[in-house]
């Protein structure tokens, strides 16, 4: 707008001008320094309008606080939407009215001048901002009020429930001392009618009687003392009195013989210590007994039980029958079948394989026990041939022994079903072999296996003869 001087007015006004120029160029009072304190005033309105942001957003979520948090975010939003604005007009003024200025006086000095001249909407925008602080204040100051009468809702709430628990515990501690108090009361009842009986019982009974009963209890504990004392000497007479003939002179335990009749008997091995003396007892034991006349001929198997092993007459008695060892007794018997399928002494029969009853097994109907040992013609002869030759002077005369009429007690040891524990030897024949020509001299000590073994390198064959001619040296292999 152009100014004229042709007035006093005008002449007034340009002084006003003039003068308001000079006072921006105070440094004092002058526009850089109401700028600055503008850019302070500004700085700080933004930070408390973010502590007021920060306040809302930590209060309670209820209703109405939620109803004051979007007012108060709204007011706050336009507040800072008019800082933003005034800031972005005055910051072409920052460089020139900052602290230091911009080094250049004469665009500090313009700066200044426009500064005075927007000096009106700076009091504009703090009439603005002023009402927006007032309306924050207003917002914050309900909000104060609301959290208050919330707070005291709460602990309104608190003190309700916790008189209510009060009375609940109050009412639960009153039946508790109700009920102590009766219980008391019946206790203290007991007692008086306990104490009023025992004095009554008290009454009635004679202290004497008593005074008697326990001096007779005491006469009768010495009585039945001096009873068990002189017990205790009789027993102590009569074991002095024992003669040394009837007391034990065994230094070891003795083994078990458990014998083909099931008859259970020790054998002391301070008193049996061969096997003579072994098979003289068992014949003396067997006498008018069924298996008498195959203990004589040794027709049975000693067998350790703990081992599960058969015991050899080779070996020494002592090393066979140890002290405490449990010893069976088994009878032997031929059987021409090859199969044992059912019990020789009840012919139960079992569900049992030929290898299972290879093992001992027993009869669940008698409780024999019974085993089956297959043998072939080879091994029988052979055992036959090596008994012979141990035994030259025992050969069989070649004679047919005389018929004799069969007696009863042989018939008896024939059969199985008489005995406890039997092994059946079973017999099976292989392919057949060519018939022997040759007749062994068993006098002149050949070993029958190599005549078995068809090894005729080894046999010497002058001291064979053919059964034919009985010429020696002319021999033919199998």
């Amino acid at each position: 707008m152009p100014v004229t001087f042709g007035s006093v007015g005008d002449i007034i006004s340009i002084s006003i001008i003039i003068k308001d120029i000079v006072n921006s160029l105070d440094h004092s009072r002058g526009s850089s320094v109401e700028y600055q304190a503008t850019i302070r005033e500004l700085w700080n309105l933004d930070r408390a309008l973010l502590q007021v942001e920060l306040i809302f957003q930590s209060c309670e979520q209820t209703v109405e606080l939620n109803a004051l948090r979007a007012i108060a975010g709204q007011c706050v939003e336009q507040c800072r939407k008019c800082v933003t604005k005034f800031r972005d007009q005055i910051s072409h003024f920052q460089r020139s009215l900052q602290t230091g200025h911009s080094g250049n006086f004469l665009k500090d000095v313009a700066s200044k001048i426009r500064w005075q001249f927007s000096v009106k909407s700076l009091a504009k925008f703090r009439t603005e901002i002023h009402a927006h602080c007032v309306t924050i204040n207003m917002l914050l100051a309900t909000t104060g009020v609301k959290l208050t009468t919330l707070n005291d809702e709460r602990m309104n709430k608190r003190l309700k429930q916790s008189e209510l628990a009060y009375a609940d515990t109050s009412a639960t501690h009153a039946s508790l001392l109700a009920d102590i108090k009766r219980q008391l009361e019946e206790n203290h009842t007991i007692i008086g009618t306990g104490r009023s009986e025992i004095r009554e019982l008290g009454s009635r009974l004679d202290v004497d009687y008593f005074r008697t009963v326990g001096a007779d209890c005491t006469s009768l504990m010495q009585d039945i003392l001096r009873e068990n004392f002189k017990t205790y000497e009789a027993i102590a007479t009569l074991q002095s009195q024992i003669p040394a003939q009837l007391e034990r002179s065994w230094t070891q335990e003795p083994a078990t013989l458990e014998d083909a009749l099931g008859r259970i008997t020790p054998i002391h091995l301070e008193f049996i210590e061969t096997w003579e003396a072994f098979d003289a007892v068992l014949e003396v034991r067997f006498r008018q007994l069924p298996g008498h006349r195959k203990i004589k001929q040794k027709q049975y198997v000693l067998r350790a039980d703990a081992m599960k092993k058969d015991l050899e007459p080779s070996v020494a008695f002592k090393n066979s029958f140890l002290p405490g060892q449990r010893i069976d007794m088994s009878m032997i018997f031929d059987s021409r079948s090859r199969g044992i399928s059912s019990c020789p002494g009840c012919k139960l029969a079992t569900n049992k394989t030929e290898e299972e009853l290879d093992s001992q097994t027993k009869c669940v109907r008698c409780g024999m026990w019974y085993q089956r040992i297959m043998e072939t013609p080879y091994e029988s002869i052979f055992n036959s041939c090596h008994d012979l030759i141990a035994n030259p002077m025992e050969i069989p005369s070649t004679r047919q022994p005389l018929k004799r009429r069969r007696r009863e007690g042989v018939e008896v040891d024939d059969d199985p079903a008489h005995f406890r524990r039997v092994r059946l030897k079973c017999r099976y024949s292989p392919p057949p072999l060519p018939p022997p020509k040759y007749i062994c001299d068993l006098s002149a000590g050949i070993d029958p296996g190599s005549v078995w073994q068809n090894k005729p390198s080894n046999l010497n064959l002058s001291q064979w003869s053919s059964p034919n001619n009985g010429s020696e040296g002319q021999s033919e292999p199998f």
